[in-house]
Order: structure tokens, then sequence, then C-alpha cells
């Protein structure tokens, strides 16, 4: 009985482990795709329209 109880208790550290890897992985994922917006963001705000023609630059 005791071994159940050492089992069930290893099995939710680990199982909580894994949701906190997970997290902290979900975050890395995120800051990379806000900081590849925030680049292209200050790119775009930093080109120029030309009305006469179709280019930007």
């Amino acid at each position: 009985m005791a071994a159940l109880g050492i089992a069930v208790v290893v099995s939710g550290s680990l199982f909580g482990l894994l949701v906190a890897a997970g997290g902290l992985g979900w975050g890395v994922v995120v800051r990379h795709r806000v900081a590849e917006a925030e680049a292209r963001m200050t790119e775009w705000k930093s080109s120029r329209m030309c009305l006469g023609c179709t280019g930007t630059f």
C-alpha cells in the first residue's frame, strides 16, 4: 500500500514538472513569435510608399 502511495506522489510530481516544462516551452515560442512580429512592424513603420508608382522603399 505504501508503494502505491509513493508511486502516486512521484507520478504527480513528474506530471507537474512536465506541465511546467510545457508551459515554459510555450512561453519561449510565443515570445519568439512576438519578437518577430515586432521586428516586422518596425520594418513596416520605417517604409515609405511611393504614390506615383507601386514601389515601397
